[in-house]
C-alpha cells in the first residue's frame, strides 16, 4: 500500500515506483475525477483523490474548503484577517502592522509569558492528535504526516514580521540571542512530546531562504540556527524518528549544515540545483521534491512529461527520492497539463 511505499523511501529502500508527496488543490481536477464537490466533502474528495491516484505522503486531510466567487480573489473574514484563492481551501493570512515597533521589544519577548505551559502543552497534544486521526481514516492509502511549521526562524516572522526581526537580529545580534534560546525551548518541548508519540516520521518546516538564496549569511545560520537545530532534533534521534526537513527557496548553501544537525532527508523547490543535490546526498538521504510548478501552469503536455522524466530519472539511480510538485498543486494549473503529470508519474515512476 502507498504508506507502506513512503514508509521505505524514508529507509532509501526500492520501492515498485516512485514514491509521491503532494498537496492538490485543484477541484475540477479532483471533483472530474472523482465525482466529489470538494467544496462540499473536501476530506472525502481528496481521499479519493489519494486513492485514484497511489499517492504515498499527504501532511494533512482538509476539513473545510472556501469558495470564491468569479473573478474574486481574496475576501476579509475576520479581524485583520483574510483568505486567498488557493484551490478550494484557500490561504490564510493576516494583514496589520506589527506590535514591535523597537528592537527592544523584540529583545524583551518571551513566549512563555504570552503562552502559560498548560496552553502549550495543549497545544502539542492538539496537532499531534489531529494528525493521528487523519491517519486513522486515510489507513494505508497514504503516510500523513503533519507539519511542525515553526521549527525557529519561521517563529520570529510569524511572531515579529519580517522587518522587526531582520533589524532587531542584525541591530544586535548578542541581545538577538536570549530571543532564539527562549524560542528553541518551545520547539524542543514540542519535540520531545512529538518523540512519545507512534507517528514515525517528524516533518518540520523553517524557510530560511528566499528564491535568490539565505537572508542571512552563512555564519549566521552557523552561528545562531544550526546548534538550536541541534537540540531540537536531539528527543527524535533518541526516539529513532526520521527527520525530515523542508524550507521554500533556495537553502543549497546550508544543507550540510542542516544535515549536520540531525536532519534525516530534504524537500527541496524547484530553484534548487536538483542534481547537485542528488549527486552528494541521493542514496544516503531521502530526498523529496524539485518538480517544477511552471512547467505544470505554463508549460506544454511535453514540457510536463520531460519534468516527470527528469524527477523520475533520480528514483532510478537513487533509492529514496519521492516526487514532488514545488509550491503544491493549485487551481490555476491546467487541467490537461494535470492530468498529463498523474499519467507521466505512473508511467515513467515504475521502478520495478
Amino acid at each position: 500500500m502507498s504508506k507502506e511505499r513512503l514508509l521505505k523511501a524514508m529507509r532509501l529502500e526500492q520501492t515498485d515506483r516512485v514514491a509521491q508527496n503532494e498537496w492538490i488543490d485543484h477541484p475540477e481536477f479532483i471533483q472530474k475525477h472523482t465525482g466529489i464537490d470538494p467544496y462540499e466533502e473536501p476530506e472525502r474528495a481528496v481521499l479519493e483523490t489519494i486513492k485514484k491516484f497511489d499517492i504515498d505522503w499527504y501532511v494533512g486531510l482538509p476539513k473545510r474548503a472556501n469558495k470564491f466567487e468569479n473573478g474574486e480573489t481574496s475576501r476579509k473574514v475576520g479581524d485583520d484577517l483574510y483568505i486567498t484563492k488557493f484551490g478550494f481551501t484557500g490561504s490564510y493570512w493576516r494583514h496589520t502592522e506589527s506590535a514591535f515597533t523597537d528592537d527592544d521589544m523584540v529583545y524583551a519577548y518571551n513566549p512563555y509569558s504570552a503562552v502559560t505551559g498548560e496552553q502549550r502543552a495543549a497545544g502539542f497534544k492538539g496537532a499531534v492528535s489531529a494528525v493521528m486521526k487523519d491517519q486513522e481514516t486515510a489507513g494505508d492509502l497514504c503516510y500523513i504526516s503533519g507539519l511542525y511549521y515553526t521549527m525557529l526562524f519561521q517563529w520570529f516572522i510569524l511572531t515579529f514580521g519580517w522587518e522587526p526581526f531582520l533589524t532587531a537580529a542584525a541591530s544586535n545580534p548578542k541581545k538577538f540571542e536570549a530571543v532564539i534560546e527562549r524560542f528553541t525551548r518551545v520547539s524542543v518541548e514540542y519535540a520531545e512530546y512529538f518523540a512519545t508519540t507512534d507517528i514515525p516520521v517528524f516533518y518540520c518546516h523553517d524557510d530560511l531562504a528566499m528564491t535568490g538564496g539565505l537572508v542571512f549569511s552563512k555564519k549566521w545560520y552557523i552561528q545562531n540556527v544550526f546548534p538550536a537545530y541541534e537540540r531540537i532534533f536531539e528527543p527524535l534521534k533518541k526516539a529513532k524518528k526520521p527527520v525530515i526537513f523542508v524550507s521554500d527557496g533556495n537553502y543549497l548553501e546550508i544543507i550540510p549544515e542542516i544535515l549536520a544537525a540531525g536532519a534525516d532527508g530534504l524537500v527541496i523547490d524547484h530553484f534548487t540545483d536538483m542534481d547537485l543535490i542528488m549527486q552528494k546526498y541521493g542514496g544516503k538521504h531521502p530526498v523529496c521534491g524539485n518538480v517544477h510548478i511552471d512547467a505544470l501552469t505554463y508549460g506544454t503536455r511535453d514540457d510536463v512529461k520531460k519534468e516527470v522524466l527528469r524527477c523520475t530519472s533520480y528514483a532510478k539511480r537513487y533509492p529514496g527520492y519521492i516526487i514532488r510538485v514545488s509550491a503544491d498543486i493549485p487551481h490555476n494549473i491546467p487541467l490537461e497539463n494535470l492530468e498529463t503529470y498523474f499519467d507521466c508519474v505512473s508511467e515513467y515512476g515504475r521502478l520495478s
